[in-house]
């Protein structure tokens, strides 16, 4: 889920939004690593979307509308909580280096693939790796505008025991659609009793 940290926005140049949902079938990407009962933090909120969609998935989520850069939440044992989130892009720079040196931290991050050539990314190589979907992502404003679609991977850290694998690449492959999603509330009723529609752009 896209979404602004509150007061952390400073600086940010005047009309740019971080405001916008996460597809449903981008989660159902990654969570199809994420062992049932796993417990997953999503700490960027927007309009709380993104809950419904875990829920849906049967996920053990905790998602919160509080600051990032405020708290952090631990399992049982006093590790970090695996975190799988979409973080606002416009300091996802600052989100990467935060979670990156909590010791013991697994995260996901939803990020743009050209997120990979940013000189930073040199000093975040370790325990690194990405899944990368067939289909590109498109990405809705709770009020219904779409955003420009661009190409989204899951940047990882951390995480080769859920993905089963040392590979640093792990390529994805086309997404057989029996349900179509889209990010924005068009009603109240419940989510599977809505009339939904899908909002994954098909890679061309």
């Amino acid at each position: 889920m896209v979404a602004t940290t509150t007061k952390k926005l400073v600086g940010v140049p005047s009309g740019r939004s971080d405001d916008y949902n996460t597809p449903f079938i981008a989660w159902q990407h990654i969570m199809e690593f994420v062992p049932k009962g796993t417990p997953v933090h999503m700490p960027f909120y927007n309009d709380g979307l993104a809950g419904e969609y875990l829920e849906e998935l049967e996920v053990n989520y905790k998602h919160k509308k509080k600051d990032f850069f405020d708290y952090q939440l631990k399992n049982e044992n006093g590790s970090p909580m695996l975190i799988i989130d979409n973080p606002p892009y416009s300091i996802k720079e600052k989100i990467i280096e935060t979670l990156y040196n909590r010791k013991g931290q697994s995260f996901s991050l939803l990020l743009p693939i050209d997120t990979l050539a940013r000189v930073y990314m040199k000093k975040y190589q370790k325990n690194f790796q990405m899944v990368i979907p067939h289909e590109g992502y498109g990405f809705f404003s709770s009020n219904g505008h779409q955003a420009s679609p661009q190409k989204c991977v899951w940047f990882c850290w951390r995480m080769a025991p859920l993905l089963k694998t040392n590979s640093q690449i792990i390529r994805l492959d086309k997404t057989i659609i029996d349900k179509f999603y889209d990010a924005v509330e068009v009603q109240k009723k419940p989510r599977k009793q809505r009339e939904v529609y899908y909002d994954c752009l098909e890679e061309q």
